[in-house]
């Protein structure tokens, strides 16, 4: 397990290099966490939720960008910052420049002031979608039937089944 620190005193990086017995399968994080807890008390990474919602874990991991706790550890695992952001320490990036970017782009990505029809007709929209695929709304299928000239149908006798079998 090899990983990128950097030093802001002296204004330098370095790489570390730790040793472990797997004897199972492990997360990026988890072993971070063991480094931390076992070995050098000084490395600093960010963490959160552990289950890969947050995204306060992500790196370079094995030189593509991942979240920690969601990536298993290799043989030879290589961790690094996430390029293209400052460096405050070890694994820690200043995200505040991404943030004030996401602020512009926020109203785009998620849009909490939807009126009530809209999210009305996408919970039909949906509920349509699921009787269809279970076979419980046959006029559904049937016009999905006669536009696509049968592909439609026959695509959702096949889901069907897939889902069956789950």
């Amino acid at each position: 397990f090899r990983s990128i620190r950097w030093d802001p005193t002296t204004n330098t990086d370095r790489v570390d290099s730790y040793e472990f017995n797997k004897k199972q399968d492990f997360m990026v994080l988890d072993l971070l966490i063991a480094i931390k807890s076992h070995y050098d008390p000084t490395l600093s990474f960010r963490s959160s939720c552990g289950e890969g919602v947050c995204g306060s874990c992500a790196m370079n991991i094995n030189g593509s960008n991942s979240l920690a706790c969601v990536t298993f550890a290799t043989p030879h695992t290589f961790i690094g910052p996430l390029p293209n952001f400052p460096v405050i320490r070890d694994l820690v990036v200043d995200l505040r420049q991404f943030f004030r970017q996401y602020e512009f782009i926020r109203p785009f990505v998620r849009n909490v002031n939807l009126p009530r029809y809209h999210i009305d007709s996408i919970v039909e929209r949906y509920n349509k979608t699921a009787k269809a695929v279970y076979g419980q709304d046959t006029e559904e299928v049937q016009s999905v039937h006669d536009f696509d000239k049968g592909h439609a149908a026959s695509e959702a006798a096949a889901f069907r089944k897939l889902l069956d079998k789950v």
